[in-house]
């Protein structure tokens, strides 16, 4: 078969019917010539879609960069993560037209069973809510380590450097676009394609970015300038402070529920602590915060695994990011079930047997913020309305009457009175506010008796709710005045395992 070369006419005018209408139908058949085997057709459909990038015909229109990559998302590798971003597809285009099923946007067949998907709008486009969800697709479909080389073939950088251009004014859009970039730079075979002008762009945003931003450039640029035995840090992990060649220490921060990487983390006056503060504190320790799609509905972008396969999932990059090599000393932070995640890392499965596994010996403290160590009110709301709501997999591991959670706790104590690692258990002392529309709700989210795993140091901050344990405003904050110090006696002091107690923590006369 002969593949001749084709040109399109673009007009000059930026934003023309005419222009419209040609990139309109020349999308989806590049986006099929990019998925072929023939050489010839890749080199056509990337010389077109360099066109229009050039003529900034896509730099104008959300809708066409997303056709774009959902003709190319029908190539990739893609998982249960991608079902939600796509899901909410269907809330910025018009009723008038037959809506696709979820199934239908994932696979991009239209609602009409035809092979394309065709994203008719009515009125105004909301572009910006569009290219979010582009660059969430971005991530979660390069996030998929058999996928870089592919997304890279497929043009995959041209359409970045489409979503670079359109997000000057949208810092979150600049955040997908840094994750995706350092996906794909795990991937040895694609690294030449991140070149000078991509380095120039990530460094300038990790100068002068908001915070998830600036962190998830400098995870890029590591990736990318990583060779031999460093550390590969996988999509959600993100290396915040301090290098793993001069370090004696990892720090390594966890979230649960709705929490997030770095927001989490983030006092009400907008300090990022865990580098702000504990990285100023110890200075030799490697900062690390973890991020994954924590929301309680799955059509927020929740939890489509389950408790033990997000736990092993996390344990796995962890590994590849060398967390507890090279004789480093670990301590983990969790909030919330971020803590039932961490003793899934840690190798207990919460069955009848301990999984051995190599971080348990480096790790020397867990401090468990609001976690519910046996179990949570949110399991217990009826499965109907659970069911309604499409609650996350992870809300079904969270009954108290779980046998899963009781004997995960067991392990973790029989593991804490056997091993040199310390526990600080904090629970929330406050009823948490929770407003939605016009309904009010006041509410302990981790009550104290189910925040007490019943071994290590445990206590209730009166002056905290559940969303703000993990925020304390200022150093001298109860939660910090226990943290730090609970940190510097896990990493820095060799001691009999009894000697840690509040009153040391608290810095209390006794």
């Amino acid at each position: 078969m002969t593949i001749k070369t084709c040109h399109l006419h673009v007009p000059d005018a930026d934003w023309s019917n005419d222009a419209r209408s040609a990139a309109s139908n020349w999308v989806p058949i590049c986006a099929e010539w990019l998925a072929v085997e023939n050489s010839d057709c890749k080199r056509n459909a990337k010389d077109i879609f360099a066109l229009l990038c050039d003529r900034s015909i896509l730099d104008s229109d959300a809708a066409l960069v997303f056709q774009w990559l959902k003709g190319m998302m029908d190539r990739l590798d893609t998982t249960e993560e991608v079902i939600p971003a796509v899901e909410q597809a269907k809330y910025l285009f018009s009723a008038g037209e037959p809506i696709p099923t979820v199934e239908a946007l994932a696979m991009g067949i239209g609602a009409d069973g035809g092979g394309s998907l065709e994203l008719h709008c009515a009125g105004q486009v909301d572009h910006s809510a569009l290219d979010r969800l582009t660059g969430k697709l971005v991530v979660t479909s390069t996030s998929v380590e058999s996928n870089a080389l592919l997304f890279v073939r497929m043009g995959g950088m041209i359409l970045l450097d489409v979503l670079a251009r359109r997000a000057s004014q949208d810092w979150q859009l600049r955040y997908c676009i840094a994750r995706a970039v350092g996906n794909i730079a795990l991937e040895e075979m694609c690294r030449d394609t991140i070149d000078e002008k991509w380095v120039k762009r990530l460094k300038g945003w990790a100068a002068r970015d908001e915070v998830p931003v600036r962190y998830a450039c400098r995870r890029a640029l590591l990736n990318l300038e990583a060779s031999g035995e460093d550390p590969r840090y996988l999509d959600g992990i993100f290396p915040v402070a301090g290098d793993h060649t001069n370090s004696a220490y990892d720090i390594v921060f966890v979230h649960g529920l709705r929490g997030e990487a770095f927001r989490t983390w983030t006092s009400r006056g907008k300090v990022f602590w865990p580098v702000q503060w504990v990285g100023k504190d110890f200075p030799s320790a490697r900062i690390i915060t973890v991020g994954f799609g924590a929301d309680l509905l799955l059509w927020g972008g929740g939890f489509a695994r389950s408790l033990q396969e997000q736990g092993e999932l996390l344990r796995y990059k962890l590994a590849l990011a060398q967390v507890g090599s090279g004789g480093r000393k670990v301590v983990f932070v969790t909030h919330s079930m971020g803590g039932l995640l961490v003793k899934q890392i840690l190798g207990f499965d919460g069955s009848d047997s301990v999984v051995g596994h190599r971080f348990l010996p480096s790790v020397k403290g867990v401090a468990f913020l609001a976690t519910p160590h046996l179990g949570s009110w949110l399991a217990s709301v009826p499965a109907a309305v659970r069911s309604l709501a499409k609650t996350s997999r992870v809300v079904e591991d969270l009954s108290s009457s779980s046998p899963y959670l009781t004997v995960l706790n067991q392990q973790m104590r029989d593991a804490y009175s056997n091993c040199a690692f310390e526990c600080l258990s904090i629970a929330e002392g406050m009823r948490t506010q929770l407003r939605h529309s016009s309904i009010k709700l006041s509410l302990t989210i981790v009550p104290p008796e189910a925040s007490d795993p019943g071994f290590g140091v445990f206590f209730i901050e009166p002056s905290v709710d559940h969303i703000n344990i993990p925020k304390p405003d200022t150093r001298g904050h109860p939660v910090y005045k226990a943290l730090e110090p609970f940190i510097r006696k896990c990493l820095t002091e060799e001691q009999p395992k009894g000697l840690l107690d509040l009153t040391d923590l608290l810095d209390v006369e006794g």
